[in-house]
């Protein structure tokens, strides 16, 4: 069976005298090795570059430049460099890193549960456009549907070292080049826009760089982004909620017009009958199992949804 997830890798390394630690780095696999994924990625504070590959045996991440030789192995036959169980179980082999970026835990994630989405991207070495977007842009090998503004980023990786933690950071813009005049560049689609790639921002506004501002001439990677589909059950409460909550400002309208009208002597005498029956349909709605609504049944309550709906449209 190929391996179907989305890896990333992080661990717990030495700088000096004080531990740090690294990732989720996102890995990418273009290739195979004895039939299975073979990654590669390239730490950005030692600038150690890596491999994963399955031995025949076991999983093993060896030091490709920078280092000595294997830093651990996974002794578990899967698909994909996780354990079996969800959890991997990495056994760290002394004296395989240099001294001052030893490192200590280890651990792979596979995301398999399609909360994520995955691309390629490269940094722009070949398309004339203005500043600042030159050094700004990450170029995608393809967009997913859901991203935007806002987006959140669950793992990242680069071929040259990037320093870039991804907690909080976020899809900052996406990117349109005009068709035919590439000094024009526009934020949002539109006829004769060519979408060229995205701007991340970091946990303080701050924005990121592919090359580290012209460190390097070129980079590349992968980026993966936090999918957030919901499910149908959980729009179903969503929509329900914002409908109860309408009737409850009706309900609290209805109140404060039976007041005003009470205070001058001229509320109607079954005013007050009918705010108690909207409270009671409150209550009711207010305890309504939205996991009835999917299939039409009443297996969390004991009235039926187009029951519910008549007290929501009453």
């Amino acid at each position: 069976m190929p391996c179907n997830c989305n890896i990333s890798v992080t661990y717990t390394q030495t700088l000096g005298p004080r531990p740090f630690y690294v990732g989720p780095i996102s890995l990418f696999s273009e290739t195979e090795y004895n039939g299975k994924p073979l990654y590669y990625w390239t730490d950005a504070t030692s600038g150690i570059k890596y491999s994963m590959y399955w031995a025949l045996e076991f999983w093993v991440i060896e030091i490709v430049e920078g280092g000595y030789g294997i830093v651990a192995i996974l002794n578990e036959d899967t698909d994909c460099p996780v354990g079996n169980t969800g959890t991997s179980n990495w056994e760290i082999q002394e004296l395989a890193s240099p001294p001052e970026y030893l490192i200590t835990e280890l651990q792979t994630i596979g995301a398999c549960d399609n909360t994520t989405e995955c691309t390629s991207w490269e940094s722009i070495n070949y398309i004339e456009i203005p500043e600042p977007w030159f050094s700004l842009v990450f170029l995608l090998d393809s967009l997913p549907s859901f991203v935007q503004p806002g987006t959140n980023i669950t793992s990242f990786s680069s071929i040259n070292p990037l320093v870039l933690s991804i907690v909080g950071v976020t899809v900052g813009s996406l990117i349109y080049l005009d068709d035919y005049d590439s000094s024009i560049v526009y934020n949002t689609p539109g006829p004769n826009r060519t979408f060229l790639g995205i701007i991340l921002v970091g946990p303080t506004g701050s924005l990121i760089s592919p090359t580290s501002y012209g460190i390097y001439e070129s980079n590349s990677g992968g980026i993966c982004f936090d999918n957030p589909t919901s499910t149908t059950a959980e729009i179903n409460q969503e929509c329900f909620d914002k409908l109860v909550w309408e009737k409850q400002c009706e309900f609290a309208q209805c109140v404060l017009n039976y007041l005003r009208q009470l205070q001058f002597g001229s509320a109607p005498c079954d005013m007050l009958e009918n705010l108690k029956d909207q409270r009671r349909a409150l209550e009711i709605l207010n305890c309504y199992d939205t996991r009835d609504i999917e299939f039409n049944t009443t297996d969390y309550n004991t009235l039926t949804y187009s029951q519910i709906k008549k007290l929501l449209n009453s």
